[in-house]
């Protein structure tokens, strides 16, 4: 049985708890259980002879494995029923090993579940674990084909270390293609802003540590008050939700949607121009500075004057934008739809703001009473606010007076329609904090904010921002200026929670570079601009795609055939016969077409008696060295005993001669 090699056992379950780790937010819990029985009967039958279990079983086990994951296949998504398919396969499989090809079966799977846990996430610690498990996997792999071997780390580190040439090669050089078919979805949540907002919404993504995206600026970041990176306009509320208008909702569905890959452009910024790496988010919509312009990406501008993903969102994407030298101003529709309000619900704040109306007829006097009155009045900003009741708006503004962005930018939203302005709730990010090692600004989950637009009297959207008016220190500061005590109170291990600590400090930021030069030249590399560099045109080589591929194949398929069958190079297990081999084809005595090397020193024997005790010695040596199971140490040292005897025999072929 080939798993009685004892130290095999502890490499397959070292590597199968490493995968565990790898894929296990996709993994259920009941399937890693049936990998851990298995495994655990496996070593029973090592160490305690426990007898297989019939294959019937088996067999049940595994259609029964087979149909809960067929029954959870809604609520999971396909990729992750698709990777607990293979690792039940993995499980089972390793109670059935009893030959190396079998063996060879289980390891195969173990290198599709790294493939998929790279599916899954590729920054630069994620991709130097995986090459560690693949060295493991390796590594067993050949344990399980040369038991004899002693340290097969080098002979798994050697072999990938012969293969990184031609990863190198193809990497740099093919191009990128798109996919052959859509990778499918995965259950799994993603953070982010909703297009839905209700009170305390936006507080929630406070304890998220998460990264949102990352922007390099062509002319340096603008001011930290001036960062207001708007994701979406909600222009609907129901009475206790804002939400996308039905306008937008009908334009969002007539946007197809494309299978993308991360490309960042090539060559400096243009002057006035900003490139955005966004990470994957819950929607599609995606962030830019007020009225963008794209310049390249995959995102669109939606009618209203935010950015939209053409692809589906979960996936990491960048795109180079600039701000539009004109405005269109808002249409009567427009306008119409952002005095709408619910025909009952919030009395007093509906009364507050006509009172306001009489006195203040220009809309911007109106604005600024509003935003004095949360100054002069208790109000308080935090990230715990009691719940509101059935008139959120009169209970924020008369009772509680302590909430969150989203609070104040709801109430102010509302109060400005009951007043007669066009309004609108904009949700997005505001700050980031700028790496100065690598010279762009980084934007967190906990940098998630909530504003409002009016219309002025000109018929123009303005910004304000009713938070400055309670927490100005938020605006210029950020969110650990603002709420120091209750800032990722979820989450201690952050580093987030650390920045007063310059050491610390230095490292996240020398961390969060490397992972950012990583996105921007390993995952978004793409062979079209070496093309480009060296003066060919990348789209004239588009439609060649498939020629092109299958020559770089031929090519390197060649090359290394071309090494290993050059004429006179000899077979590995030859080399060491090829001074006695030379100094024989002179006198016409080489081995003949299929005779052996032991065949050939008995016909030598025949040929030339007086060799025949050093040839007869060489002959048992080659034998022993090539055929006798013997340790890895004493295999060498039986090679140097077969060269110097090999040497030997060839001096005295020299002397007689």
């Amino acid at each position: 049985m080939l798993l009685d090699n004892r130290r095999l056992l502890p490499l397959i379950a070292l590597q199968q708890g490493v995968l565990v780790l790898a894929l296990w937010p996709q993994l259920q819990f009941w399937v890693v259980a049936v990998g851990a029985i298995t495994l655990g009967v496996r070593a029973m039958m090592l160490w305690q002879e426990w007898r297989s279990p019939p294959a019937r079983a088996l067999a049940l086990l595994a259609i029964t494995g087979v149909l809960l994951l067929a029954w959870q296949w809604q609520a999971l998504g396909t990729l992750p029923v698709l990777i607990n398919l293979l690792w039940l396969g993995y499980s089972l499989k390793m109670i059935e090993v009893r030959r190396e090809r079998d063996i060879e079966q289980v390891l195969l799977l173990a290198f599709f579940l790294i493939a998929l846990a790279l599916v899954q996430r590729q920054s630069m610690g994620w991709a130097l674990a995986m090459t560690a498990t693949l060295w493991l996997t390796v590594s067993t792999l050949v344990t399980a084909v040369a038991p004899e071997q002693r340290q097969p780390w080098r002979s798994a580190g050697a072999s990938l270390l012969l293969a990184l040439p031609l990863l190198l090669t193809l990497f740099l050089v093919l191009p990128r293609l798109p996919p052959l078919w859509q990778m499918p979805t995965t259950s799994r949540a993603l953070s982010g802003l909703s297009e839905e907002v209700a009170p305390g919404d936006i507080s929630e993504l406070v304890n998220s540590s998460e990264l949102a995206f990352r922007v390099t600026f062509a002319d340096g970041p603008p001011p930290t008050s001036e960062r207001y990176f708007p994701v979406m306009r909600q222009e609907q509320f129901d009475g206790r939700r804002w939400l996308l208008s039905a306008e937008t909702r009908q334009w969002q569905q007539s946007q197809p949607m494309q299978s993308i890959q991360l490309q960042t452009g090539a060559g400096p910024l243009p002057p006035a121009s900003y490139e955005v790496i966004a990470e994957p988010q819950r929607h599609r919509w995606t962030l830019a500075l007020s009225q963008p312009s794209v310049l390249l990406g995959p995102v669109l501008v939606s009618p209203l004057a935010t950015l939209y993903r053409r692809d589906r969102g979960d996936q990491r994407i960048s795109y180079r934008v600039t701000t539009a030298s004109t405005v269109l101003p808002a249409d009567t529709a427009t306008q119409r739809r952002n005095l709408q309000l619910p025909a009952a619900g919030n009395p007093r704040a509906r009364a507050h703001a006509q009172a306001l109306k009489a006195r203040h007829p220009v809309r911007a006097e109106l604005v600024a009473a509003l935003l004095n009155g949360f100054r002069r009045e208790p109000f308080y900003y935090t990230l715990q606010p009691p719940l509101l009741g059935h008139d959120g708006v009169d209970d924020f503004l008369f009772n509680s007076r302590r909430g969150f962005c989203g609070h104040y930018a709801m109430a102010t939203a509302f109060m400005l329609r009951a007043a007669g302005i066009p309004a609108r709730l904009v949700t997005g990010y505001l700050g980031g904090e700028w790496n100065p090692q690598g010279q762009y600004l980084e934007v967190h989950q906990f940098d998630a904010h909530a504003w409002v637009e009016y219309l002025d009297d000109s018929g123009n959207w303005q910004r304000q921002d009713p938070t400055a008016a309670v927490a100005p220190q938020r605006v210029e500061g950020g969110m650990t200026a603002a709420l120091s005590e209750e800032f990722t109170a979820a989450d201690p291990l952050s580093l987030q929670r650390y920045r007063q600590w310059a050491l610390l400090n230095q490292l996240r930021w020398w961390g969060a570079n490397l992972d950012y030069q990583w996105t921007r030249r390993v995952l978004n590399y793409d062979a079209a601009r070496l093309w480009q560099q060296v003066g060919l045109r990348w789209p004239a080589l588009a439609s060649h795609t498939p020629w092109l591929i299958l020559t770089c194949l031929l090519g390197v398929a060649t090359l290394i055939g071309t090494l290993l069958l050059w004429p006179g190079r000899a077979l590995p297990h030859l080399r060491v016969w090829q001074p006695l081999l030379r100094r024989a084809a002179r006198l016409g005595w080489q081995p003949h077409a299929g005779e052996s090397l032991a065949s050939w020193c008995e016909r030598l024997i025949t040929l030339d008696p007086e060799l025949a005790r050093p040839l007869q010695r060489c002959a048992w040596l080659y034998r022993r060295w090539r055929y006798a199971p013997l340790s890895e140490q004493r295999q060498q040292q039986t090679l140097r005993q077969l060269q110097r005897r090999l040497r030997q025999t060839s001096q005295l072929w020299d002397k007689r001669r």
